[in-house]
């Protein structure tokens, strides 16, 4: 498979200036211009990306809001799509908010005001009897990743209707950002189903299908008609599910699990993170899983999906799976400190929306029974109720092993999962394959090195990690009977010579093969 596509013949002059995925703007070398008819077009100056850099990094004044930056990088990402990769690899700590969450949700609920040009696809419910044709007008014919949404729960905002396809959009940038997938073999699609948010329906500026939300057989029909098109247009492809209605997203992921590569990141990329997270901390406090009392704090299908996750891998360390299931507590958030009374978990973890559950009480009381208190929150900092994890530090003596919000985000699993299908050409991605990335994740924590480490690892290095998860899951493929055989260190070569790294390649001598 080829990381980086051969350019186009045809692409010359404006052509090739207007194509992101091959625009180097100031970049192309004089024996490009002369091929390509582009003297003229540029000012005479040669620019080398790393200046390329230096100058879309001061182009982010720090006056400026944080959504207008996201419009800025963008539109950075429509213009020139090397380096706009290039720059949030350099500065991907601090960049990655911008371009992911939070800001993403803000540039979602703005979408009809922001968007400029064509990026994925809009596969629309009127259309239904069109899809492979609506397939067919992708803008590069081979794919490795899709991410579909149909945006009626996305994070923060709700149904967001055809502005869902932001979501997507930021996905697919850090497979290619962290998975090293080239952003030509990149889909985002929307799936436009209509939407339930009057507001939208009102708004005159509103770009999607204005309807109520099709829903019933008639909804599930229509997803169906989509996968069909999917698996004969581009069969292989990993198909990703991304912020669709908890009971659709169960149902859509349990019909098609077992005929294609696809997985819903809501659900299995927050479980492995987590299982991921807690295998680290169970190790750095001198314990293993299976000897842990865990307390879920929420009652969502991501809350479910990790609870099997956590019961799973406390079987594969030797318990029974009744007992397995003894030691994983689901709870709402009242009276949370009766049950670190009764329970006395040696982990804590909090999803979405119940923070407000982790007072000093409870984490004082959770502490008071346990040496090394675990303690992971998933919302995002900022919200209103996330408790500081330096309270959290405070309030367990100094003795707990804390991660919160971004801390615990299934960005360190989701662009393995691409970058070891594409690697891999893996059929499925199963359960085993996603516990495989996330005990590969445990063992590159930080903190099994310095005791005040954190326990995932730095988004810094995590180029570096996807490797290693890929490397995992594709092995746990082969175990599974899901991909061809290839001996450990040839898969690992392979995987990492998939990874795409944001260079300018040169043109002319790639017109030339």
């Amino acid at each position: 498979m080829p990381n980086s596509p051969v350019a186009p013949e045809n692409l010359r002059g404006m052509n090739l200036v207007n194509s992101p995925i091959w625009n180097k703007g100031t970049a192309f070398t004089p024996e490009e211009r002369d091929a390509f008819a582009l003297e003229g077009l540029l000012p005479p100056y040669v620019e080398t990306l790393e200046e390329q850099v230096a100058k879309a990094y001061g182009g982010l004044r720090p006056e400026t809001s944080d959504l207008d930056k996201h419009i800025y990088l963008r539109s950075l990402q429509d213009t020139n799509e090397v380096l706009f990769y290039r720059l949030l690899l350099d500065h991907s700590d601090e960049l990655l908010p911008l371009i992911y969450r939070p800001t993403m949700a803000e540039g979602c609920g703005r979408f009809s005001d922001i968007y400029r040009r064509p990026r994925g696809l809009f596969v629309s419910y009127p259309l239904r009897d069109r899809i492979p044709e609506l397939l067919r007008s992708r803008p590069y014919a081979e794919v490795d990743v899709i991410v579909v949404s149909d945006g009626e729960q996305v994070f923060g905002l709700g149904d967001a209707g055809v502005a869902g396809l932001s979501v997507p959009i930021g996905k697919l940038s850090l497979y290619t950002l962290f998975g090293g997938i080239h952003p030509s073999r990149t889909l985002p699609i929307v799936l436009d189903v209509g939407t339930n948010n009057q507001q939208l329906l009102n708004d005159p500026a509103y770009p999607g299908w204005r309807h109520e939300r099709v829903t019933g057989q008639d909804y599930f029909d229509f997803v169906d008609q989509f996968v069909e098109a999917v698996k004969e247009e581009l069969p292989g492809t990993c198909l990703q599910w991304e912020d669709f209605a908890a009971g659709n997203a169960q149902t859509i992921l349990k019909r098609y699990q077992n005929e294609m590569p696809t997985f819903n990141d809501n659900l299995q990329g927050t479980a492995a993170v987590i299982a991921g997270a807690l295998l680290a901390a169970f190790n750095v406090a001198g314990n293993v899983l299976r000897n842990g009392r865990i307390v879920l704090v929420g009652a969502g299908p991501e809350c479910l999906t990790t609870a099997d996750y956590l019961r799973r891998e406390m079987e594969k360390e030797g318990l029974a799976s009744a007992e397995a299931r003894k030691r994983i507590w689901l709870v709402d958030e009242r009276d949370l400190s009766a049950v670190m009374k009764s329970v006395r978990p040696s982990a804590l973890v909090g999803f979405s929306n119940s923070d407000a559950a982790f007072t000093e009480s409870t984490v004082r009381e959770m502490a008071a029974h346990t040496k090394r208190p675990i303690i992971l929150t998933l919302s995002l900092s900022g919200h209103a109720d996330q408790p500081d994890p330096q309270e959290l530090i405070r309030w367990t003596e100094g003795r707990g092993l804390i991660a919160s919000g971004s801390q615990v985000s299934s960005i360190y699993i989701f662009p393995a999962v691409g970058l070891g299908l594409a690697a891999s050409r893996a059929a499925r991605v199963t359960d085993g394959m996603m516990l495989a990335a996330a005990r590969a994740l445990a063992e590159r924590s930080p903190a099994l090195q310095t005791p005040l480490g954190p326990l995932l690892p730095e988004i810094r290095d995590l180029r570096e990690v996807v490797i290693d998860l890929a490397a995992a899951m594709a092995c746990e493929a082969q175990n599974e009977g899901l991909a061809p055989r290839l001996p450990e260190e040839e898969l690992r070569q392979e995987i990492e010579e998939t990874q795409w790294r944001p260079e300018y390649p040169a043109l002319v001598h790639a017109v030339a093969v």
